[in-house]
């Protein structure tokens, strides 16, 4: 899947059997033919709990920003009002 979203070899396959001028569109047929890199199921495992791992940070990472959001306009209004 990440492949399908993030590899530049992949997103060019597609864009060069895509068709539709407004929206691109792929049907089954045309994507059963774009090659994938198909790696070790270990490094599959690998790659999908260090994925993980990123997306807890980034939650984490969102939540903090959302409470300094929150403490500064407190203080704004503290001070401003």
């Amino acid at each position: 899947m990440n492949q399908l979203h993030i590899s530049p070899k992949v997103e060019t396959q597609i864009s060069n059997v895509s068709s539709g001028a407004i929206m691109a569109g792929i049907n089954v047929s045309k994507l059963k033919n774009i090659i994938v890199y198909n790696p070790p199921i270990e490094l599959q495992k690998t790659f999908a709990a260090f994925v993980q791992q990123i997306d807890k940070s980034k939650c984490a990472v969102q939540k903090s920003l959302e409470k300094a959001e929150v403490l500064y306009k407190s203080l704004m209004q503290t001070y401003f009002c």
